[in-house]
C-alpha cells in the first residue's frame, strides 16, 4: 500500500476489495494491484487484519445457527483461497440459476462447518488452477488436500444433531459434485449425485418442521433439495442411462413411473395462474425437459449400441413411449409456455436473473422440437421444418451468453447451452446455423457444463458436418442416406495433474453412425491394412459401410459408390483380384410389382478409391 500512501498522501485502511477512505470519498484505490483472475483482485493484505470480505461473509451468519460458530481464517493463503470460493465459485455453482439467498447459505456455512470450508477450499483451489496452473507451493495449497480432509471431518463430526450433521453432510456431497465436474473426475461426481440423491430423499421434511431444528438449517435443507434434484434431472443429458430419482417409484427404487404419476408434472399450476417467479417456472420446466431427454435416451437404449455409461448403475426397465405419454408431455410444454409468458407480462425480472427468461426459453423450444420429432417415421427429415426454431434457439443462446455476471471461463456443473447448441449443430442441417454453433461453442473462453465440454462438442458437431456435407459446405439439401442419425463418443481424460485439463487435444474418440436399414450383404477383403476390409451393403442406399479395425465399433465408415440403391442389393469380392468389389442391381423393392422391367446390373468398383472417398 506504500504507492497509495506516496500518491494520496493518506493511511490506508488495507480493507478489501478496494480500501474504505478511499470508497468514501469516491476515488479509485490505487493502492492494489491489477485484477488477474477472472476479474478478481486476488493481492490480499498480509497483515492479518480482518478484510471487508470476511465482515461480509460474517454478516451472513445469523444467531439462530445455535452451536455453529464462525471459524477464523488460519492464514493469507486460507483468506485468499475463501476470497475465491466467494466470488468466483460461488458464481459458476449457480451459473444459469442466480439465487442470493443460495449464494448467502454456500457463504454461511463455509465460514462455519469445518468440513464445509474444506470442500469450498478444494472447488476454489481446483478454479484457480485454471488460471494459475503453476503446482501449489504448499500441499495446503494443494486441491486434494482439503478434498481429502473435509472427508476426514465428515467421518469424525460429532452426531448430537442428526439433521445438521445430515444437512452438512448433503451440503459437503454437493461441493464435492461440483469439484469432480470441474477435475474431469466424472464417475466419481456421479456417484457422489447418485449418493446425494439417496441422502436427499432420506431426510424427513415433516419431521423437521416439527422438531427443533434451526431455521438456517431448514433452509439449507431446502435449498440443497432443490440444487440436487436439479442436479439429478439435468444428468440425462449425457448418460443415456440415467434415470433421475423422480421418474422413480418411491417404494420401489428401481421401477420408472407412468408420465401421469410423476410429481414433478403435477406441480403445474392450473391454466388460468401464472407462476409467481422465474424460480418457480425454471422448477416446473426441469422435469419436463428431463421427460423428454429420458424418453429419447431409452429409444436409442432399444435402437443400438454399445452406450458408453460413466457409472455402475443397474439397467432400467424400458417402459415405452405411448402416445398417450408424448400428447400428455406435449400438452405439459404447451401449458408451461402459457404460464410463463403471462408472466413476464406482469413481472420484469432485474439482473441477475434476467439471463433466465432466454434460457428458459431455449430450453422449452428445443424439448418441443425433439418431442415432436420423437419415434417420427420421417426420422432426420423431420428435423427441417424445425429450422426457423433453430434459428430461433441460436439467437436465444446469444442473448444468454451476453448476460453473462462474468467475464472468462463458464466452468460449472449446471446445465444451461452446450448439450442445447449440440444437439442444434447435430440436427440443423442449415450450412449457416451450424457454423454460427461451432462459434457459440468456442466463444473465446472456455466453456464447461458438467461432463459437457464446449470445444468438445464443437469438434464433434465440425465431423457430423464433414460426414453430412461431404466437405463442401453445400446449401443443398443433405440426402437423408448420408445423415447421422446417432453420435456418441467416448471423452479419454489423461494425465492431468490438478488442472483438470486434458493432458492431449486428441483424447477424443466419437463414433458417427448412420445405420443400414434392410437386406444387409456382407463381404470381407484382404484390401485395406493388416486387418482387411469388411465391407456391408444394404438395399435402401447407394453406399457401402466398412470397417478396417476388425470390426471395432467406433470405426466404422460410409462411403459412396456409383450403384444405386436395389432390392436386394448383394455384393460380392473376387478371390483373385480383392481389389474388385462388385455390386449387383435390379429393381427397389418399392418399385417391384409395378412393371418396369428394370435390367439387372453389376457394376465394379476399386475397394481402395472407395475407401480413400471419405
Amino acid at each position: 500500500m506504500i504507492a497509495a500512501v506516496r500518491i494520496r498522501r493518506i493511511k490506508c485502511d488495507q480493507s478489501r476489495p478496494s480500501c474504505e477512505k478511499c470508497r468514501s470519498t469516491g476515488r479509485v484505490c490505487d493502492g492494489y494491484s491489477p485484477t488477474p483472475f477472472f476479474g478478481l483482485d486476488m493481492n490480499l493484505g498480509k497483515t492479518g487484519r480482518t478484510s471487508s470480505s470476511d465482515v461480509r461473509m460474517r454478516q451472513h451468519i445469523p444467531p439462530s445457527l445455535g452451536p455453529l460458530l464462525s471459524l477464523p481464517t488460519t492464514g493469507t493463503a486460507q483468506e485468499e483461497t475463501m476470497h475465491i470460493f466467494e466470488h468466483v465459485s460461488i458464481l459458476h455453482i449457480d451459473e444459469y440459476h442466480p439465487c442470493e439467498s443460495w449464494r448467502n447459505t454456500l457463504v454461511r456455512f463455509s465460514q462455519t462447518a469445518p468440513p464445509v470450508r474444506h470442500a469450498a477450499m478444494a472447488l476454489a483451489l481446483m478454479h484457480r488452477s485454471y488460471r494459475c496452473p503453476s503446482p501449489p507451493s504448499t500441499p495446503e495449497n494443494a486441491p486434494l488436500f482439503h478434498y481429502n480432509k473435509a472427508i476426514q471431518l465428515l467421518l469424525n463430526q460429532q452426531t448430537g444433531d442428526g439433521t445438521e450433521a445430515t444437512a452438512i453432510t448433503l451440503l459437503t456431497c454437493y461441493l464435492f459434485i461440483c469439484f469432480d465436474h470441474l477435475a474431469r473426475n466424472y464417475v466419481q461426481a456421479m456417484k457422489h449425485l447418485r449418493g446425494g440423491v439417496h441422502l436427499a430423499r432420506s431426510i424427513d421434511s415433516a419431521a423437521i418442521d416439527k422438531g427443533n431444528t434451526s431455521p438456517a438449517v431448514r433452509v439449507l435443507i431446502s435449498q440443497l433439495k432443490r440444487e440436487i434434484r436439479r442436479l439429478d434431472m439435468q444428468a440425462v443429458t449425457f448418460l443415456v442411462d440415467w434415470t433421475p430419482a423422480d421418474f422413480l417409484q418411491p417404494e420401489h427404487f428401481e421401477t420408472p413411473i407412468s408420465l401421469c404419476q410423476e410429481p414433478g408434472l403435477s406441480r403445474l399450476p392450473v391454466p388460468d395462474h401464472a407462476f409467481t417467479s422465474l424460480d418457480r417456472a425454471a422448477d416446473a420446466l426441469q422435469p419436463l425437459v428431463a421427460r423428454v431427454m429420458w424418453l429419447r435416451n431409452l429409444e436409442l437404449q432399444q435402437q443400438q449400441t454399445p452406450i458408453y455409461p460413466l457409472t455402475d448403475q443397474d439397467p432400467t426397465p424400458q417402459p415405452p413411449s405411448s402416445p398417450s405419454q408424448l400428447g400428455i408431455l406435449s400438452q405439459q410444454l404447451q401449458t408451461w409456455s402459457v404460464l410463463f409468458e403471462d408472466m413476464l407480462l406482469h413481472h420484469q425480472p432485474q439482473l441477475p436473473e434476467r439471463r433466465l427468461v432466454p434460457l428458459l426459453r431455449l430450453h422449452h423450444t428445443i424439448s418441443h422440437i425433439l418431442l415432436n420429432t420423437h419415434l417420427s417415421p420421417a426420422k432426420e427429415l423431420s428435423y427441417d421444418i424445425y429450422t426457423p426454431q433453430f434459428q430461433h434457439c441460436l439467437s436465444l443462446a446469444h442473448q444468454v451468453t451476453t448476460t453473462s455476471e462474468h467475464t472468462g471461463p463458464t466452468l460449472t456443473p449446471s446445465i444451461g447451452l452446450i448439450p442445447v447448441l449440440f444437439i442444434i449443430g447435430v440436427k440443423c442441417r442449415h450450412p449457416v446455423l451450424r457454423r454460427q454453433v461451432v462459434h457459440l461453442l468456442r466463444r473465446g473462453a472456455p466453456m464447461r457444463e458438467a461432463v459437457w465440454d464446449g470445444e468438445v462438442a464443437a469438434r464433434v458437431v465440425e465431423r457430423v458436418v464433414e460426414v453430412e456435407e461431404g466437405g463442401g459446405g453445400s446449401e443443398a439439401e443433405i440426402p437423408v442416406w448420408r445423415r447421422v442419425e446417432t453420435v456418441s463418443w467416448v471423452h479419454h481424460v489423461g494425465d492431468e495433474g490438478s488442472t483438470g485439463r486434458s493432458s492431449s487435444p486428441d483424447a477424443l474418440s466419437f463414433r458417427c453412425k448412420t445405420a443400414p436399414n434392410a437386406s444387409p450383404y456382407v463381404v470381407w477383403s484382404s484390401v485395406g491394412g493388416p486387418n482387411g476390409t469388411i465391407v456391408v451393403s444394404d438395399a435402401d442406399n447407394n453406399v457401402v459401410y466398412t470397417n478396417r479395425a476388425g470390426g471395432d465399433v467406433s470405426k466404422w465408415e460410409l462411403h459412396d459408390t456409383p450403384a444405386g440403391a436395389t432390392y436386394s442389393r448383394s455384393i460380392h469380392v473376387l478371390n483373385k483380384h480383392p481389389d474388385s468389389l462388385l455390386l449387383f442391381g435390379g429393381e427397389t423393392f418399392d418399385n417391384m410389382g409395378l412393371g418396369l422391367l428394370t435390367p439387372f446390373t453389376a457394376t465394379v468398383v476399386s475397394l481402395t478409391d472407395i475407401l480413400e472417398n471419405w
